[in-house]
C-alpha cells in the first residue's frame, strides 16, 4: 500500500468557495455595521470587549479598529487550536492569503469608478467633520478645506 493516498480532487475547491462565501459574508456584515454609522444621521455602536468594558462610538475608524483587535485575537485562538485540527498554522495562513486575494480581486471588478469632483470632495469633508464637531462649526471649516 502507497504511503501517499489520493484525496477528492474537488475537496480543495470546495474548501476554496467556502473560504470565499464566508469571506464575503465577512464583508457583507462590515458594510452593513459601517453603513448605519457614516453622515450625519449616522448611529451609534456599543462595543463591549471580552473584560466587559464598554464603548460608545459613531467613529468608523474606532469602529474598524476594534474590529480588527477582535479578528486579530480570534486569529490568535485559532492558531493556538490548529493542533486539535492536524494543520500546521503556515497551511492556515495560505488559505488566508489566498482568500485575501480573492477578495481583492472581486472587490477590483466590482468596484464603481467615478471621479471625485471639488463639490463631492467637500461633502465628504463635512459629512466626517459633522461626526466630530458641531455643525455649524464643521461647515466653517469645510470651507477653509482645499
Amino acid at each position: 500500500m502507497s504511503a501517499i493516498k489520493a484525496i477528492n480532487s474537488k475537496a480543495e475547491v470546495a474548501r476554496a468557495q467556502a473560504a470565499l462565501a464566508v469571506n464575503i459574508c465577512a464583508a457583507r456584515g462590515l458594510q452593513d455595521v459601517l453603513r448605519t454609522n457614516l453622515g450625519p444621521k449616522g448611529t451609534m455602536k456599543m462595543l463591549v470587549s471580552g473584560a466587559g468594558d464598554i464603548k460608545l462610538t459613531k467613529d468608523g475608524n474606532v469602529l474598524l479598529h476594534e474590529m480588527k483587535d477582535a479578528t486579530q485575537q480570534q486569529c490568535a485562538i485559532i492558531f493556538r487550536n490548529t493542533k486539535d485540527f492536524g494543520l500546521h498554522p503556515r497551511i492556515i495562513a495560505e488559505g488566508f492569503e489566498a482568500a485575501k486575494k480573492k477578495a481583492l480581486e472581486v472587490l477590483e471588478e466590482i468596484k464603481i469608478k467615478k471621479e471625485m469632483k471639488r463639490e463631492i470632495l467637500l461633502d465628504v469633508a463635512r459629512t466626517s467633520l459633522q461626526t466630530k464637531v458641531h455643525a455649524k462649526l464643521a461647515d466653517v471649516l469645510t470651507e477653509v478645506c482645499d
